[in-house]
């Protein structure tokens, strides 16, 4: 008994004598201005978006972004954020790599990221949509067209008079050959016209049917 108590003393000294691990420093890195430290052409190389670009994202998304700045917390300032997520989107980097860059943590840079990218994702409704009337579909078309001379996408086939955008080929020899599918579903080059890939022409086709049998 006394051997055993002895033995659980000698443990306790020798968890006393052991030498705990150092706490790390916490030390603020500098961190640089790349807004005004770039100019257009390497701010765009760098971001893949202008100043201008930027600028107009912070503006929708900033609210989001701000904290109160202490003297210890030496908060990120929002536009920071977003060169930071910006640059992680660029150039597909690790975050340690994106933290680096913007004079951050690593833990900093992953808040960081996943902050803004939430941001910038509660916007969809304001910037992604499809054509849902007639005229808008038709304009849709007309903008692919002028964007890359890019015929029949976004709607229905478009009136005679717009001639100047109709190709040579019969519209229903296009869609014979499968050149021609879904307005809103594009039927990419290497895919066959399945009928999943072309579910709104589908249920027209469907309910006229159902309505010449009625």
């Amino acid at each position: 008994m006394e051997a055993a108590l002895n033995l659980l003393l000698e443990g306790s000294d020798d968890e006393k004598d052991m030498e705990l691990p150092a706490r790390r420093l916490r030390f603020i890195r500098e961190r640089i201005d790349h807004l005004e430290d770039l100019d257009d052409v390497d701010f765009c190389r760098r971001f893949r978006l202008s100043k201008n670009s930027a600028l107009q994202v912070l503006t929708l998304i900033e609210h989001r972004l701000e904290f109160p700045t202490f003297e210890k917390n030496d908060a990120v300032s929002p536009m920071n954020q977003l060169l930071l997520c910006l640059r992680f989107y660029a150039t597909g980097c690790t975050q340690l790599t994106a933290a680096d860059f913007s004079g951050v943590s690593d833990t900093t840079a992953h808040r960081i990221i996943h902050r803004v990218t939430a941001a910038i994702a509660s916007l969809y409704r304001q910037f992604i949509y499809f054509p849902r009337t007639k005229a808008e579909i038709q304009q849709t078309q007309r903008d692919f067209y002028v964007i890359a001379r890019f015929p029949k996408r976004g709607g229905d086939p478009l009136p005679p008079d717009d001639n100047e955008l109709q190709l040579p080929v019969p519209w229903d020899a296009l869609i014979d050959q499968g050149r021609i599918d879904n307005p809103l579903i594009p039927n990419e080059h290497g895919h066959g016209a399945d009928p999943y890939r072309q579910p709104l022409i589908n249920d027209y086709f469907r309910t006229l049917h159902r309505n010449q049998n009625n």
